[in-house]
């Protein structure tokens, strides 16, 4: 992976696009990108560009949500 591959995502942590989050999937580095106005989220299907985009959105204080829990089963 080269800089310039990086580059076009640096709208994601540089506060031009400041809705992008990281939402938490309860596994050490396991995040989905996400961006809280419009619920869209960013796949990225490259591991390589994955971490280092996601590494790079916490180190540049991107705001981190966890996921939403599954509403509790009832019992009967």
């Amino acid at each position: 992976m080269d800089e310039d591959e990086l580059h076009q995502y640096t709208y994601l942590w540089d506060g031009t696009q400041p809705a992008w989050r990281l939402v938490a999937l309860g596994r050490p580095g396991a995040f989905v990108i996400l961006n809280e106005e419009t619920s869209v989220g960013l796949i990225i299907e490259d591991d390589e560009v994955y971490k280092a985009v996601t590494a790079k959105m916490l180190a540049s204080g991107v705001k981190v949500v966890a996921a939403p829990q599954p509403p509790a089963r009832r019992k009967e």
